[in-house]
């Protein structure tokens, strides 16, 4: 299994197939099953041996896949064939539109962990959502922002405490900026900084449990 590949549930996996004698005739096949990079086979699907699913393809649930899938597309139907490319299906993401993804996921957030929220704000590549999380017996005030990478900086005139603040960004993150952060996501390169206080991991296992969004951890200082 490549990196991001996922296998669902009741889904049937053969490297072999042989049972009747192979001395009077009888098929045998062995193979290794691969499923490359992104590729995404999900619920009660029958792969057989020696088969390859490409980078970045889905086959549909219940397929049975007898044949190699090619890379960038999605495939279905017994036997599993090409139904079409994935650019068919998948949407263009530019940086607006990963910007409204990306504030509808942290609008998700104290939603999600019942957290109260307490204010928002809305400008131009800017959104930040100020909520009260209980520690124990004690209420925090946290800051959850979401920005675009040049309107970061922008962020000082809401006089957000920046180890109380939480930053989802659609690019990188300015050098510098990501030391005096609780914790940051650049959720279009899928990176994040140090998650090993625990707030931090449950935010990041939200982005990966609920959203399918899983960031490689790039500062652990």
């Amino acid at each position: 299994m490549g990196e991001y590949a996922g296998l669902g549930p009741g889904s049937i996996v053969y490297t072999h197939g042989q049972w009747l004698p192979y001395t009077q005739g009888w098929p045998r096949t062995y193979g290794d099953v691969i499923l490359e990079d992104y590729a995404w086979v999900p619920a009660k699907v029958f792969l057989s041996p020696g088969v390859k699913v490409g980078t970045k393809s889905i086959v549909g649930s219940g397929a049975v896949v007898t044949r190699d899938i090619p890379p960038h597309c999605f495939a279905a139907g017994v036997p599993a064939k090409v139904i079409q490319p994935m650019d068919k299906i998948m949407n263009h993401v530019d940086q607006d539109e990963l910007f409204k993804r990306t504030v509808e996921i942290a609008e998700d957030l104290p939603d999600f962990f019942g957290f109260s929220v307490l204010s928002k704000h809305l400008r131009e590549g800017l959104r930040v959502i100020q909520f009260e999380r209980r520690e124990f017996w004690r209420k925090h005030t946290w800051h959850l922002a979401v920005s675009k990478p040049e309107y970061i900086h922008d962020l000082a005139e809401y006089a957000v405490d920046p180890k109380k603040l939480i930053l989802f960004s659609t690019g990188p993150i300015p050098e510098g900026f990501d030391e005096h952060l609780f914790v940051w996501f650049d959720l279009k390169n899928l990176k994040c900084g140090d998650v090993s206080d625990s707030f931090a991991f449950e935010i990041w296992n939200f982005l990966r449990r609920t959203w399918c969004v899983t960031c490689d951890v790039t500062d652990n200082s």
